[in-house]
């Protein structure tokens, strides 16, 4: 290991101050993932649905049906993009919990640290049994499909069904 990487990797030995300063990164860490997976998790559904809106709104379309299509399969393409994300951070919080709770327990001797009380999922304010990963499926899940509905109006529109039964014009 070279000296570089040795300065950044967490030394059960070390000095409290050092061990202080990297729990205080590890919990600068989760809180910064945490509240941007919070305001990702609030924006996305918020601007989706402003643009399904705009694109059909009054039962007519404001653009042609090959844009519809198009801005569905974007908005679809996207929305799976953010949820691997949202995915990936998940697992990366639940690491960092895992971290955290493990100094709280032998470095620091707490019997319920922050990290701690979430890994027994006992923390303030949660509802016992609530799941970020089923919040985050349905938010998710009815964004993608709010997306997919405008592309399979652009499609019908396209194939000859749509402007009839769907009313746009």
């Amino acid at each position: 290991m070279s000296a570089e990487e040795k300065k950044h990797t967490f030394n059960p030995a070390a000095a409290p101050s050092d061990v202080q300063l990297a729990y205080g990164e590890l919990c600068h860490s989760y809180n910064a993932i945490r509240e941007f997976r919070a305001r990702l998790l609030s924006l996305l559904p918020l601007a989706s649905a402003g643009g399904v809106f705009l694109l059909l709104r009054n039962g007519r379309s404001a653009v042609g049906p090959f844009t519809l299509l198009v801005f569905g399969v974007l908005g679809c393409l996207i929305t799976l993009g953010l949820f691997i994300y949202e995915w990936h951070n998940m697992k990366r919080c639940h690491r960092l919990i895992q971290i955290g709770a493990r100094w709280e327990e032998k470095r620091f001797k707490l019997k319920d640290g922050q990290f701690m009380m979430r890994l027994k999922n006992k923390e303030e304010g949660t509802v016992a049994g609530s799941s970020y990963l089923l919040a985050a499926g349905l938010i998710y899940g009815a964004v993608f499909l709010g997306w997919l509905y405008l592309a399979v109006v652009g499609w019908l529109w396209i194939s000859g069904s749509g402007p009839g039964w769907l009313g746009l014009v």
